[in-house]
């Protein structure tokens, strides 16, 4: 193991390493061929945009489905760090959907100075609006707006909230589109 490397192993399953290393979930098929995520989409985010490949956002992915988001914010302080924008918003834009509810609140809870889980949830409502009907659209929109007004207060140079506010835009658009229709 490499110094400073940190390691979790329920079954060997995650492998926390420097920040050039990749997180490796060897019990997933969508780590290993490229499958969809929970919310069927492995979208054009998810290519290779740096350091960051697509099955590297696939297994932040699947340890968040189990609850565990820590590494995922942990990757994505690295990226911010190293300025890699296009890396923080293919991976929040892919990861924050398959977050639990439940643990995205816990993050959001226990580090309240941090962008990051912030940054995962807006992403997860963002992409609950765009499945909702049109009753629960609203809310769903209101909320990705919250995290992302409090993660631009927390980080007023963070490029990834100006990625994902244009995602809830769109969104916002389309809700607007079908009420009026």
């Amino acid at each position: 193991m490499c110094a400073g490397a940190a390691e979790k192993t329920p079954e060997a399953c995650i492998r926390i390493g420097l920040p050039r290393e990749f997180v490796h979930v060897m019990t997933t098929t969508a780590a290993t061929t490229g499958a969809t995520v929970s919310d069927g989409t492995l979208h054009a985010a998810t290519r290779r945009t740096g350091d960051i490949g697509r099955h590297e956002i696939a297994a932040y992915a699947e340890a968040a489905k189990r609850g565990d988001v820590l590494p995922a914010c942990m990757r994505l302080v690295a990226a911010r760090v190293r300025g890699a924008w296009a890396d923080r918003a293919s991976m929040a834009l892919v990861v924050g959907p398959a977050c639990r509810a439940d643990a995205l609140e816990m993050a959001c809870a226990f580090m309240p100075r941090a962008v990051e889980p912030r940054l995962l949830r807006a992403s997860a409502s963002i992409a609950a609006a765009r499945a909702a009907r049109a009753p629960e659209r609203a809310a769903w929109i209101s909320a990705a707006r919250r995290d992302l007004e409090d993660a631009a207060r927390l980080d007023p140079s963070d490029a990834t909230v100006g990625v994902l506010l244009s995602e809830l835009t769109r969104v916002a658009r389309a809700d607007r589109r079908a009420r009026a229709a």
